[in-house]
């Protein structure tokens, strides 16, 4: 269906524009979605890494939650301001079933930032297996207000501290190429870069391609 779309979007853009206007809003809209689905794919084994007490200057507080009745009502009415309420209720209830966890950054009593954790298994396919004692950090955001402040690093560097101490060895996380800001604040933890892939749903099944290094 979508191929058809897109060959008729073609043909009416030929019909209307020209060659030379469509091939060159084909060739940006390819470089587009080249750019837009590369991920860069981070990892940190804790059996080898020794995790330093992450810096605290801006006096974060960071929580945990396994369960959507353990957080307080005004904390969920924060975080449903940020997206819409109905799609984020019901992925905080796929996640908390599959036993993913949220982490909420707070400061001075507002919440500045979010991020997902789960173990040995994944919400959504994924660019690799996890096994036994692997977790995968997911879905992290800083609200706009505390960006620039270090709090990416400071909740990852506390809960590789967490993880180290429960015994979990591999730590994955990945952004987009295109992300420098998270770029930069990851470059701050023990995370390191294993590889660039790209993912694809194709008939149903989760195709991945890697960059050559």
């Amino acid at each position: 269906m979508g191929i058809a779309r897109n060959i008729r979007r073609f043909a009416d853009s030929l019909r209307s524009q020209g060659v030379l206007p469509t091939l060159r809003r084909a060739s940006q809209a390819v470089s587009r979605e080249y750019i837009h689905t590369r991920f860069i794919v981070y990892r940190v084994n804790l059996i080898e890494e020794e995790i330093q007490k992450p810096q605290n200057p801006n006096n974060f507080s960071i929580t945990r939650y396994r369960g959507k009745a353990e957080i307080a009502p005004e904390d969920l009415d924060a975080l449903y301001s940020k997206r819409d309420r109905q799609e984020f209720e019901s992925q905080m209830d796929r996640r908390f079933g599959k036993r993913a966890v949220l982490w909420l950054v707070r400061h001075e009593g507002k919440i500045a930032f979010f991020m997902w954790t789960i173990l040995e298994k994944h919400v959504a396919p994924y660019f690799l297996p996890l096994g036994p004692k692997d977790c995968l950090v997911f879905d992290v955001e800083a609200f706009p207000d505390f960006r620039g402040m270090g709090v990416l690093p400071f909740a990852l560097n506390t809960a590789l501290g967490e993880f180290a101490r429960e015994g979990i060895q591999n730590v994955y996380i990945d952004t987009a190429v295109w992300n420098e800001p998270c770029i930069r604040s990851l470059r701050k933890t023990p995370f390191r870069q294993i590889g660039v892939a790209r993912k694809h749903k194709i008939f149903g099944k989760n195709i991945v391609l890697w960059d050559e290094t």
